[in-house]
């Protein structure tokens, strides 16, 4: 008898759907890389950033030392010094009140003993320490609000002694510089503590 023969159509491999979604997603990836590499390049992460500024002024100059004398409130201040700091928004974006982490407030610390503040921005909300207060005590705590892109904050409390600055800032998405001494702050420097001497303090 003649061999049978049965002819067989080739007939390409099918791919099932999970192979195909696999497949579609490696693609879309794979573009994704670039383009992610190229905004970041561009237009940056979007995270949010801030500066806080502090500057000191001295506000009895050295030859007058033990002549006359400041008090804050009635409290004699030893080396009274003004500190005036500046909370600017410098990204790309609002600093919303929602970003402070958890409700928690920017902590504001001086290694001076505090007395009170002097001055501050009308929409800053702040708690600050009580007259006579040092180490960790000594601080104004800034309450969450919102900080919209270019804008600043500001506020200028009575220290006795040149006092350094520690920041405490807790928010989310956001990156945070600080400094002292800075050249821009002194318009603001000045304009503060004319209003301490004018306002407050008493010689």
């Amino acid at each position: 008898m003649p061999a049978l023969l049965h002819s067989t159509n080739a007939t390409p491999d099918k791919l099932d759907l999970g192979t195909v979604v696999a497949l579609a997603a490696l693609a879309v990836a794979i573009i994704a890389i670039p383009i992610a590499v190229f905004a970041t390049r561009r237009w940056g992460s979007r995270r949010a950033k801030i500066s806080v500024v502090s500057d000191a002024i001295s506000l009895l100059p050295e030859a007058t030392s033990g002549l006359v004398e400041v008090t804050f409130r009635g409290i004699p201040v030893n080396e009274p010094h003004l500190v005036t700091v500046v909370i600017a928004n410098i990204g790309p974006r609002d600093v919303s009140s929602e970003m402070f982490d958890r409700g928690r407030p920017i902590i504001i610390r001086f290694d001076a003993m505090f007395f009170g503040l002097t001055q501050r921005d009308a929409a800053l909300k702040t708690v600050s320490a009580g007259v006579g207060a040092t180490g960790d005590d000594a601080q104004v705590a800034i309450r969450p609000s919102l900080l919209k892109r270019g804008a600043t904050w500001s506020f200028s409390v009575i220290v006795a002694g040149p006092a350094n600055v520690q920041v405490d800032a807790p928010l989310v998405d956001t990156d945070i510089t600080t400094g002292h001494g800075a050249p821009e702050l002194r318009d603001v420097v000045l304009a503060a503590a004319n209003v301490a001497v004018r306002g407050i303090l008493r010689f």
